[in-house]
């Protein structure tokens, strides 16, 4: 996010949420939980996933106009267990590839996608 919104990511961690910020960007998981005994998302347990209150986060900001899903399962869990109880007639949804070091596009690339995407 930094390279995206150009900000040291050296700052202090306060300081790089108050850059998001600023820029118009907020982060949030698509899961408040589930059950992941390994770091793949193909290891969260079938029936485990819990979304967080999209719903209520976008009551409080209706101006949020476009989101993007680092990876494949956070875009599928969104679909499934958000979209059904939102309406989402003004918002851009936006896979993106995984930061993941599993995910083996080269750093540069999954940057240079994120901010075509993130910034069009």
């Amino acid at each position: 996010m930094a390279d995206i919104y150009g900000f040291d990511v050296k700052l202090p961690y306060e300081s790089r949420i108050d850059k998001l910020v600023m820029s118009g960007v907020a982060v949030w998981d698509v899961l408040s939980e589930c059950i992941r005994p390994g770091s793949l998302d193909s290891d969260i347990k079938t029936g485990s996933r819990v979304a967080n209150d999209f719903a209520t986060f976008f009551n409080k900001h209706p101006k949020i106009s476009k989101i993007g899903f680092n990876g494949l399962e956070a875009h599928k869990s969104f679909n499934k267990y958000v979209l059904p109880d939102i309406n989402s007639d003004e918002m851009s949804l936006i896979q993106l590839p995984s930061t993941s070091p599993a995910h083996t596009l080269r750093l540069d690339e999954k940057i240079r996608i994120w901010r075509d995407k993130l910034r069009a």
